[in-house]
């Protein structure tokens, strides 16, 4: 975990992973999934707001993630801050940790980096931020990540490092459609 990456080595590293975790996403997800410009990323990449974590494997980056309990900042992901704080008043206004941007590099998808890159964020921000992990995610392009988390907090809590495994509260859902005109023959 680190809350200012400055390298701009590795600032290139995380910014190839972003183009290239979410390239031709755009015909396969409903909703836009790239909220960050080049710009807007590396900000984030600088910006103490957010809490950075990146898993590096034989030298090289394997899976990222960027969190803020900043939600006015998480609104980039186009999630609404009100929403969340009035659900969960608890941990508003700055211990609901929002993931803006979660990949694991191409050619190192392994549920292995996947789950380690996860079990040190979640036990960081459950346990020693006393705070909460709030996200959104594509149907298209994982459709079971809910189950994938609450499957790692099992895990945690099987290894004493959370109390109990957390529960999944869905926040909301939108769905997409169109209204196409029958085809006629003339």
């Amino acid at each position: 975990m680190t809350l200012r990456i400055a390298d701009s080595a590795l600032q290139e590293q995380l910014w190839k992973i972003y183009e290239q975790s979410f390239a031709g996403k755009e015909v396969e997800c409903a909703q836009n999934q790239k909220c960050y410009d080049r710009d807007g990323f590396l900000a984030a990449l600088t910006d103490r707001d957010y809490v950075k974590y990146y898993l590096v494997s034989d030298g090289l980056v394997a899976a990222y993630m960027l969190s803020t309990n900043n939600l006015a900042k998480a609104s980039v992901t186009y999630m609404n801050p009100e929403r969340y704080a009035g659900l969960f008043p608890d941990f508003a206004p700055d211990r609901i940790y929002y993931c803006t941007s979660l990949a694991v590099a191409p050619g190192m998808r392994s549920q292995r980096h996947f789950y380690n890159l996860m079990s040190c964020y979640l036990e960081n921000v459950l346990v020693m931020r006393k705070g909460m992990h709030a996200f959104d995610f594509s149907h298209e392009t994982i459709p079971n990540l809910p189950a994938v988390l609450i499957k790692i907090g099992k895990r945690l809590a099987d290894e004493g490092k959370l109390r109990a495994p957390f529960i999944y509260a869905k926040v909301g859902a939108q769905e997409f459609g169109a209204l196409i005109p029958p085809k006629t023959t003339e």
